[in-house]
């Protein structure tokens, strides 16, 4: 009888932590969904921006390929001053980290969810991180290069006083002008531009397969844990 009575109670211990721990893994399941639905709107948005700029690149690209006297310097200006923004993705990796710390996903019993996971994890690391990177070293040799041949004190005004920057460059033309370059420097010019657009494109390309990753997580997720 004592050996039963301590069997029973020992059963009945390993079933209320089984308990206590799928409540926790619920518990975390529901948090990375609030991550994953926060890291698929910032993809989106980021798709969005980056889309706006490689149209951009083309509108620079248009305006330098026609002879000086045919440029419209504003717009060439207007175009060559939002290259100046840049926008990263924020990684909302709070929930994929208490589950890394606790023993690369083991609180997750579900092995497709911890493979989905996992990858997921791997390709923001592997692909969205560094392609970022690649993209930023691009960045500055164009801006070394951009600020060679434009002024760049009127960008900051462009943008949060649209306005007051028409009337400038209407009352002053030559604040906006391209800088006079010999062809070898806009040549180069021109070329780093190309390889911005191309790096830029890249981006957009691992934001959507991330973003891919992540919506059919949070599809996965919802429906093993019956989350709403």
């Amino acid at each position: 009888m004592l050996f039963l009575a301590v069997f029973c109670g020992f059963l009945a211990e390993n079933q209320r932590e089984h308990l206590i721990e799928h409540k926790r893994e619920k518990k975390y399941m529901e948090t990375l969904l609030d991550d994953l639905i926060k890291d698929t709107a910032d993809l989106k948005l980021d798709s969005i921006v980056w889309d706006k700029k490689v149209k951009n690149f083309d509108s620079i690209k248009s305006e330098l390929n026609k002879k000086p006297a045919e440029r419209n310097p504003v717009r060439l200006y207007r175009s060559v001053a939002i290259t100046g923004f840049k926008k990263n993705f924020f990684y909302h990796a709070r929930t994929i980290n208490q589950l890394k710390n606790a023993g690369n996903f083991r609180l997750n019993r579900k092995k497709n969810i911890s493979e989905l996971l996992s990858d997921y994890d791997s390709y923001i690391i592997n692909e969205v991180t560094p392609a970022e990177a690649d993209f930023g070293d691009y960045y500055l040799d164009y801006l070394d290069m951009q600020n060679k041949l434009f002024n760049s004190e009127y960008f900051s005004l462009l943008r949060s006083q649209p306005k007051r920057f028409d009337s400038a460059a209407a009352a002053r033309p030559d604040i906006i002008a391209m800088r006079t370059a010999d062809g070898n420097l806009l040549f180069e010019y021109y070329n780093k531009l190309n390889a911005l657009d191309r790096h830029s494109w890249y981006r957009i390309i691992v934001y959507r397969a991330a973003m891919g990753r992540a919506i059919k997580l949070i599809s996965m997720v919802k429906k093993e844990y019956q989350i709403e």
